[in-house]
């Protein structure tokens, strides 16, 4: 139902088609925007989840490293040369 100007409902008004195409060009962009969001939300969430799985593959990796290579280990991340804090 909408409202007259006097304040009663009519159910057989219509809105004009240029009120009607705002109306729907609006929502349809609104949509588009909410929908572009949460599929930004979706690869947030999997990028999170990437960089998780990399940090545990790093902390594995390194604690190989210092195993083989001692705990005073430097790697130069340039070159992969190692050396060691006390030389």
């Amino acid at each position: 139902m909408e409202l007259h100007k006097g304040g009663t409902y009519d159910a057989s008004n219509k809105l004009t088609d240029e009120e009607f195409k705002l109306i729907s060009d609006i929502n349809a962009e609104y949509s588009k925007l909410k929908n572009a969001i949460s599929e930004l939300e979706l690869s947030k969430y999997e990028t999170l989840k990437s960089i998780e799985q990399l940090r545990k593959d790093f902390q594995v990796t390194e604690t190989g490293i210092i195993q083989k290579y001692g705990p005073d280990t430097i790697i130069n991340m340039k070159t992969g040369e190692i050396t060691h804090k006390n030389t």
